[in-house]
């Protein structure tokens, strides 16, 4: 029997009859194991709580056959403060509402003992985390792949029938824009770099929430296009990692 926590600290065990079982095992069959809770029996646990469970079990099995103590890496992933519009998406700055804001995400995470801090070359996402670089006397690094996702190199009729149309389809594309597949292989790539460079450091990284949605949707579908549309401006997610393997993820800041 072995012994486990789901996201909201509910004691659960995996009930089996065997004592050697794998983690491939575990991932592949896991609907043979009864999952109970410590206080009911949970026969309606949701896809992303036995994912979580899963990867909570690989840990615990990796550490129990000898792999040593795996590092845990936490990416703050924070979605930028509100912007007052502009063409110019480069240079489009913070409104005097996400000023505001952005005092707010340095009050949250400068207790997160940040190691380092990287942003969007955009000048919103690097402005809504220069007070806690500031705080914190930690310089930016700004990596371009986690610019916000090309919709298109052209105005588009509708925004929200075209942000509709690229999340159905995830290979379709506007002209000179950049498909969901793309995107998300641009983010996934740069946050895998970043996993594999930094292992075991907590880590903000200010983006946008398009391609912040996207990368999360790659190691959880349950991050989708409902999701985005609920996404507030600003918003922090926190996913923590052991080596690349998403361990959990955790909603940090309540607007």
């Amino acid at each position: 029997m072995v012994q486990t926590e789901d996201s909201q600290g509910n004691v659960l065990f995996l009930v089996t009859n065997r004592s050697d079982f794998s983690y491939d095992e575990i991932q592949n069959h896991f609907l043979h194991f009864q999952i109970y809770s410590g206080i009911r029996f949970n026969a309606t646990l949701v896809i992303s709580e036995l994912t979580y469970i899963i990867n909570l079990l690989m840990l615990k099995y990796s550490n129990y056959c000898g792999g040593g103590n795996l590092m845990i890496t936490a990416i703050y992933f924070v979605r930028h403060a509100h912007s007052d519009y502009t063409a110019d998406e480069w240079n489009r700055p913070l409104s005097a509402r996400g000023w505001q804001d952005a005092k707010l995400i340095t009050e949250i995470l400068s207790n997160q003992s940040i190691d380092l801090i990287i942003s969007s070359p955009y000048k919103r996402a690097i402005q809504t985390i220069e007070g806690l670089a500031s705080q914190l006397s930690s310089g930016i690094m700004i990596n371009d792949d986690f610019r916000e996702r090309l919709l298109s190199d052209q105005p588009v009729d509708d925004f929200n029938q075209a942000i509709s149309q690229v999340w159905s389809d995830p290979s379709f594309f506007y002209e000179g824009g950049e498909s969901n597949i793309v995107a998300q292989q641009r983010g996934v790539n740069a946050l895998n770099s970043i996993l594999t460079q930094y292992n075991g450091k907590n880590i903000v990284i200010s983006t946008h929430g398009n391609i912040m949605v996207l990368i999360m949707n790659y190691f959880d579908s349950q991050f989708d296009f409902a999701f985005w549309r609920k996404l507030a401006m600003p918003d922090i997610y926190r996913m923590t990692f052991t080596e690349h393997l998403l361990i959990k993820v955790d909603h940090i800041m309540q607007l």
